[in-house]
């Protein structure tokens, strides 16, 4: 399914994503925490045409869920965004990642889906993005932060990773 170059470097990837995060433990020592996860989220709803969210430049809304195991726990994330018709951006991304203790941290991205040298072959598109974290409840309450979100859709499969990288 994957080439062999292809295979090393998104095990590389996936092994250093992370999300550094500053969430407080309740010890109020004010130490940033780290979140390292690998998201493996699958479509919530079939794609729409959502003219009251979306641009007429990105006019489809499509909707993601998924889950991890993390260094905070278990988590699950829920994500939506807007794609152009040919499919190679999306915009108005909407995340919000909740651990298993309830706190959710919320935040925004947007970013940009490539082809490959041997996306006919294997069906892997790549993905690019950057986010903003927005604040969230409980110990997320004051996130603020940017980071860079990469991943892959398998067109064949269907099968999507994302990992993530930044602070709050």
């Amino acid at each position: 399914m994957f080439t062999p170059t292809l295979k090393p470097l998104l095990a590389a990837l996936l092994l250093t994503a992370s999300c550094a995060t500053l969430a407080d433990d309740g010890l109020g020592d004010g130490k940033p925490k780290l979140l390292i996860g690998v998201f493996y989220p699958a479509f919530s709803a079939p794609p729409v045409a959502d003219p009251a969210r979306c641009p007429e430049t990105h006019p489809t809304l499509f909707q993601f869920r998924g889950d991890s195991y993390t260094t905070l726990g278990y988590a699950t994330i829920a994500q939506s965004h807007c794609e152009n018709d040919s499919h190679s951006s999306f915009v108005r991304g909407q995340q919000t990642i909740t651990t298993q203790n309830g706190d959710m941290l919320h935040g925004t991205y947007e970013g940009r889906i490539l082809m490959t040298p041997t996306t006919a072959n294997d069906g892997v598109l790549v993905l690019d993005g950057t986010y903003r974290n927005r604040g969230g409840t409980g110990a997320f309450a004051k996130a603020n932060g940017k980071g860079v979100s990469v991943g892959t859709v398998n067109l064949f499969t269907g099968a999507v990773v994302i990992a993530v990288t930044g602070d709050l």
